[in-house]
């Protein structure tokens, strides 16, 4: 019986392996790392695979010696491999299907041997051109490796004597302009014509705007010449590699990016970056930072490289990962991770593309993973391809299959609702829109949604806006025509109004309401609590409902106590730091006339931050431009009025009033920063006290 059941068992087992061989793909084990694209808050979210790690190539199975610190990899258009095998001193050359070929060690100059020495960087042209970056040198040849050019430190009025030239990289564009990427270098890349002559820098980084560097700035326009020498210098950041696409374009990295903008960028002829994303506001790699002994682990680009369909692939070592976009700068894949499993790394130095595949290159392990496309990741290039070749309803099919499998897919609802908008199925087009966050495709829908009401209604609308007109007018031109006219009366305010002081008042006749406040006692605390009150709560619509096509912000993610601090508190705030700088001044202000003046004088600001908010749901994006125009003019306006109210409650000259305005500033900041310390001073002391409670409670 019991051999019964282990013939059974095993028969199973045999069964369940034949047909899991017979399914496509069965076999293939699940990626070691977690595939994830963003949403457009720039919070992480999980995603399909689109790229699977399908083998590993060392240099031993190749059909030679093991790699030794390689540093680069370049793929020819007909899919051969070259491997810049730096510490064995040769580029090692495999066909297609990764065998041995060539392993070049030395190349042929005037008939006599040039052996390399380090060689870390190799690019090949489409005519079979191979280049080298070689240890202070770059090396031409053909496909004979016969050397026709050795270029090494070149000598030109804009390059400095004690420039040290250490090519690490190199390419060419299809002109034969040779670009080369020296270590050290912050001037951009080095531009070379066909014999060899030094051209001039290409697209040099700019220095990023920080805190220190606007300092540094501050301090060299104060300081003497001597002084301004003796400071250190502000560069930009070198690059880190580059790469040039089937487009002529030239692709660079950037190491490490204080500000995260612009890792990877894309130069036209004239150096100048096109490569532009406003979805993802330039920041290429990881969006969310993890902090290891202090410091942020940022995304760092080692290597670039483009697919002829124009795909662009980055090579991130901080976290052993491929971010792959499309060529407008859309995120398409994340893959890879450190590690020791097929498919991650240790030290990943140079990536590829073969074909649809991709290959990375671990200096570390020696050797070089080939991923390939998922299902998944195949659906959403073929999709991408039709989308930029405006073929938008044969890309939404395949959109369609995309959002089924993954549904954080910004692109594919973008795609989804270009179609739609293309069919004239407008209304149907903005939910999708929503969803891939493209707020311009959303903008365009939206309007000529609202063209098609505007033509279909006009005559409503018309009779809308003419009949109260018509029937004021036509009041006025019966009593007059009835000699029933009667004497204008004098328009008197409500009782309230005419006791304290109407806030609409004082938005016109400013000089005359504000001394109303302090000669007369005119004003009321309540209708400033009503002000600040309706303040508060125009903050929050103002987040929450201005328009999807302006509004910047996450709706799930309200904070009422932060909105109830940037309006209540710091209305309070104001209040009583200028009623201490008054008193202070000798102003003859009391607390009581600033609130009311403060209030009051915020009148124009809330009235726009309303008016805004109702208008962001109505224009288009071309339209929007009003907007901050709107909130421009009102805080001047509030502005205005604030100043004014100092002066006549203060009785200040405007000189004073201006200084009384500033000292107020510093002394919130002041108290803002006690109030930062004070909390951080409680904080520290409430985990001290609890560690200590914690250690008598484990040891009693």
């Amino acid at each position: 019986m019991n051999n019964l059941f282990a013939r059974l068992a095993m028969a199973f087992v045999l069964a369940v392996g034949a047909m899991a061989a017979a399914v496509p793909g069965a076999a293939r084990a699940e990626a070691p790392y977690h595939a994830y694209s963003y949403d457009e808050w720039g919070h992480s979210q999980a995603s399909p695979a689109g790229y699977l790690p399908e083998r590993t190539y060392t240099g031993a199975e190749v059909g030679g010696q093991h790699f030794s610190e390689p540093q680069d990899l370049f793929v020819d258009h007909a899919g051969n491999v070259y491997v810049a095998d730096t510490g064995n001193a040769r580029i090692v050359v495999l066909d297609s299907e990764f065998r041995l070929t060539q392993s070049i060690d030395h190349l042929s100059l005037n008939g006599q041997p040039l052996p390399l020495k380090r060689p870390t960087g190799v690019y090949v042209s489409a005519q079979g051109t191979l280049y080298i970056a070689d240890e202070g040198r770059i090396l031409r040849a053909n496909g004979r490796l016969q050397a026709d050019l050795v270029l090494e430190k070149p000598i030109h009025p804009l390059i400095a004597g004690d420039f040290v030239f250490k090519p690490v990289k190199v390419a060419a564009d299809k002109a034969g302009r040779i670009y080369v990427l020296s270590e050290g270098l912050f001037f951009g890349l080095m531009q070379f014509d066909p014999k060899g002559e030094f051209m001039g820098y290409y697209g040099s980084n700019k220095v990023e705007v920080t805190p220190y560097v606007v300092l540094e700035t501050f301090w060299k326009r104060i300081l003497t010449k001597s002084q301004r020498e003796a400071m250190a210098k502000l560069l930009p950041i070198e690059y880190s590699n580059l790469d040039i696409g089937a487009d002529g374009f030239v692709y660079t990295t950037t190491i490490i990016s204080k500000n995260s903008r612009e890792e990877i960028k894309k130069l036209n002829p004239l150096g100048n970056n096109v490569l532009v994303n406003a979805d993802t506001g330039n920041d290429f790699g990881d969006r969310e930072f993890s902090q290891r002994k202090g410091v942020r682990q940022d995304t760092s680009f080692v290597d670039v490289a483009v697919h002829p369909d124009g795909f662009i692939a980055g090579l991130d070592r901080t976290r052993g990962r491929v971010f792959e976009y499309d060529s407008e700068g859309n995120p398409v894949a994340v893959f890879g991770s450190l590690g020791n499993q097929r498919g991650t790394f240790l030290q990943p130095t140079a990536v590829a593309y073969q074909g649809n595949a991709v290959l990375v290159l671990d200096a570390a392990k020696r050797n070089i993973t080939r991923f390939v496309p998922t299902e998944y990741g195949s659906l959403v290039h073929r999709a991408t391809l039709l989308y930029a070749e405006g073929r938008y309803a044969e890309a939404a099919e395949i959109w369609h299959q995309a959002s089924r499998r993954d549904m954080n897919n910004r692109e594919a609802y973008a795609g989804i609702a270009k179609a739609l908008e293309n069919e004239g199925k407008y209304e149907e087009a903005l939910p999708y829109y929503r969803l891939g966050a493209d707020r311009g495709g959303y903008s365009d829908s939206y309007g000529k949604i609202r063209i098609q009401t505007v033509r279909e209604h006009l005559p409503l609308i018309m009779s809308l806006l003419g009949c109260p007109l018509l029937g004021y007018y036509g009041r006025k031109a019966y009593r007059y025509a009835k000699g029933t006219a009667t004497k204008k009366k004098t328009a008197r305010n409500p009782l309230l109004f005419r006791r304290k002081l109407n806030p609409l008042k004082a938005l016109l006749h400013p000089f005359d309401s504000f001394y109303a406040v302090k000669e007369e006692g005119k004003g009321s605390l309540l209708f400033a609590g009503v002000i600040v009150t309706i303040f508060f709560f125009a903050s929050i619509a103002s987040r929450q409902n201005t328009g999807f096509i302006f509004n910047p912000h996450e709706l799930n993610d309200l904070n009422v106590l932060l909105i109830a601090a940037k309006t209540i508190v710091l209305y309070g705030l104001w209040v009583s730091c200028n009623w201490a700088v008054a008193t202070w001044m000798d102003g003859e202000g009391k607390a009581k006339e600033i609130a009311i003046i403060s209030a009051y004088a915020l009148t124009p600001y809330v009235a726009a931050l309303i008016l805004t908010t109702l208008l962001s749901n109505v224009l288009v994006l071309e339209e929007g431009v009003f907007l901050p125009y709107m909130t421009a003019v009102s805080l001047i306006w509030s502005g205005v009025l604030m100043l004014v109210g100092f002066l006549a409650i203060h009785d200040y000259g405007f000189k004073r009033t201006l200084t009384s305005v500033l000292l107020t500033f510093a002394a919130m900041a002041i108290v803002v920063f006690l109030a930062m310390l004070f909390y951080t001073l409680f904080q520290q002391t409430y985990l001290f006290v609890k560690t200590i409670y914690n250690e008598l409670m484990f040891r009693i």
